[in-house]
């Protein structure tokens, strides 16, 4: 039987090569290393997600959610897999299941973050700046209760910048500062989700030819991870429609996300 460190290297191997079929028939495979812990569910769960693949995302975080129903990460993940998916009833389970956790006391940054990707969702449903805004103080939130976790630093400042107004462009030029101190200006090899953060950095300072080569660089890192891209392509959409470039400047952009749909159709 494999141990557990083999079978975590398994699933990550699998995820770095696009194989969604190896990690359900690990899952489905269901040895005792499964059965001690959450672990490898939310390790299958989380490469499934990035990959794309929600419903069998939830199925694994399911299970993982009545063999260990005190454990917190399989029911973030479970919550964020329905959030990817879209669709408004699926962002108001999800809510649901953050707004629990939240409640309970469980509002680490991790909660704080889905939880603030809940409330986007749902703006770009409603339109309701409402929405917008707690998106951002959840984001806020999060950034200010750990001050290294990159993701939603630039959560903050991107919604930021969604919201205008002297204010709100002030409080992302701050983030963006102290996002740039810790993480600079270059992609990290083989890390996707900093290496688009370092992009989201410049394409919000308008160094748009900059901005493309990592936001591409980035997704050479990790081509089977069509989920991330979609996500972090949402979010460009959303900054390039605010931030009004030229079509010579979105052109250094789009390069990166050119497998995914355009604009208007990921947005709609």
């Amino acid at each position: 039987m494999r141990t557990k460190p083999e079978l975590i290297a398994d699933l990550k191997a699998a995820i770095a090569r696009g194989e969604k079929e190896q990690i359900i028939n690990l899952f489905e495979r269901n040895g005792l290393p499964w059965r001690e812990s959450p672990d490898l569910a939310c390790q299958a769960g989380e490469g499934l997600i990035k990959m794309g693949h929600y419903p069998d995302a939830i199925t694994v975080l399911k299970d993982a959610e009545q063999r260990f129903p005190e454990a917190i990460r399989p029911r973030q993940l479970h919550a964020l897999a329905l959030a990817r998916s879209g669709g408004e009833a699926n962002i108001l389970i999800a809510q649901d299941i953050l707004e629990q956790l939240y409640r309970a006391g469980d509002a680490d940054p991790e909660t704080l973050c889905i939880y603030a990707r809940t409330w986007m969702d749902r703006y770009r449903h409603s339109n309701d700046s409402h929405d917008l805004e707690q998106s951002r103080d959840f984001y806020a939130r999060a950034f200010e209760a750990a001050p290294d976790d990159y993701y939603t630093g630039i959560n903050a400042a991107a919604k930021s910048v969604l919201l205008g107004g002297e204010e709100n462009l002030d409080k992302a030029a701050e983030y963006i500062r102290r996002l740039q101190q810790s993480i600079g200006t270059e992609p990290i090899p083989g890390d996707y989700w900093q290496s688009a953060t370092v992009a989201e950095a410049l394409l919000i300072q308008q160094q748009y030819e900059e901005a493309g080569r990592i936001y591409e660089t980035a997704v050479g890192f990790a081509p089977y991870e069509t989920g991330s891209h979609l996500s972090t392509w949402k979010q460009v959409c959303s900054l390039l429609e605010k931030l009004n470039p030229t079509a010579s400047q979105r052109a250094f952009i789009r390069k990166a996300f050119r497998h995914l749909p355009e604009c208007e159709t990921v947005q709609g």
